[in-house]
């Protein structure tokens, strides 16, 4: 039978380009597997603070690892082939692979060297965010990953909740940016009611139960989108899912990781349940994304890639007008009327 050596050390160095963040107090962790024939290595980057945003969460070290399948993983190292959990479908342009756990609850997402390296220079300030922000709507990252396999190929990968409850019905879900310069998904991909459409191919708003709900959804979006700014970043998005009202509520992951109620009614007359997250947080606006900004400025008046201030404008003011209430409509109603003349 295959033998394996787990050999777990700090790691002297990383393909990360200044090695970000490994601190002293919580260092790079490097496990060699090994076989007679194979050797690979996975580094698991700043595995305690890792481990703390986990527990915030309340995600504990023993149910992280089953629900990863870690030992699945180990094992088909062993014999030669990536592991390859449930494989999700993706709306993206990256060419990441995303896959699914067992238990549905976690994505392992592969991502580029600098989208790492971008995680790991925002991690201290990210660790703060979700502490102070129990219900943020940003993707709770549990673990960052770089695996090289035997003969070099090398990959990068982050693991994170799923942005929806997994028990969760959704039927149509929704990638919005606030930009609509190319954000549309192609008719021919729209099979599946889980690929999602884009800002171009919105026909709707999206109705919460009450004003209340919206000022607490809107006022998360804004601190969280502040904190996205503050670190430079850009191109994120609002993931809303939609599915009809569950008979029971979810577990913890936050006020609306469960779902907010809706008042529009699906086509059977059930009422809606709207699911968010905000997703996609790793792009820095880089010289390069400065230059690319300042051009399509001139052809593209709403294009997607713009400095981080004015796209946390836009952002904001996009999904706050998609965000309504009865109550808000009836206003905007009023107010849209023409005014009567006197005689």
């Amino acid at each position: 039978s295959t033998q394996s050596t787990w050999a777990a050390s700090p790691s002297s160095s990383s393909q990360l380009s200044g090695n970000h963040f490994a601190r002293d107090d919580d260092p790079h962790l490097e496990v060699a597997l090994r076989s007679p024939d194979r050797r690979s290595v996975l580094t698991a980057f700043c595995p305690l603070m890792f481990s703390r945003i986990r527990s915030n969460g309340g995600l504990n070290d023993t149910s992280y690892r089953n629900a990863l399948g870690l030992d699945v993983l180990v094992a088909s190292l062993l014999h030669g082939t990536l592991w390859t959990p449930t494989p999700l479908h993706s709306s993206g342009r990256s060419g990441a692979y995303f896959f699914l756990s067992v238990d549905r609850r976690i994505v392992l997402k592969t991502v580029a060297a600098a989208e790492a390296e971008t995680l790991l220079t925002i991690l201290p300030s990210y660790n703060r965010h979700v502490a102070d922000h129990a219900d943020t709507l940003l993707c709770r990252f549990h673990g960052l990953y770089r695996l090289v396999m035997d003969g070099g190929a090398t990959y990068h990968f982050v693991v994170m909740a799923n942005a929806f409850p997994p028990e969760a019905p959704i039927t149509r879900v929704y990638d919005l940016k606030g930009s609509t310069a190319g954000r549309t998904t192609p008719v021919e991909r729209r099979g599946s009611p889980l690929v999602a459409l884009k800002d171009l191919d919105l026909d709707r708003q999206f109705v919460l139960e009450n004003d209340n709900a919206r000022f607490l959804l809107v006022e998360q979006l804004t601190a969280d989108a502040e904190f996205l700014a503050a670190n430079d970043l850009i191109d994120y998005s609002l993931l809303v899912g939609i599915g009809p009202c569950p008979d029971t509520t979810y577990a913890a992951g936050g006020r609306f990781w469960g779902g907010l109620p809706s008042s529009t009614p699906t086509a059977d007359g059930q009422l809606e349940m709207l699911y968010f997250g905000i997703i996609d947080l790793l792009t820095p606006f880089s010289a390069r994304r400065h230059a690319e900004a300042a051009v399509k400025g001139v052809t593209l008046e709403n294009a997607s890639c713009t400095a981080p201030s004015p796209y946390r404008d836009r952002f904001v003011a996009a999904m706050s007008a998609h965000l309504q209430t009865e109550s808000r409509l009836r206003l905007q109603a009023i107010s849209a009327a023409p005014t009567p003349e006197l005689d």
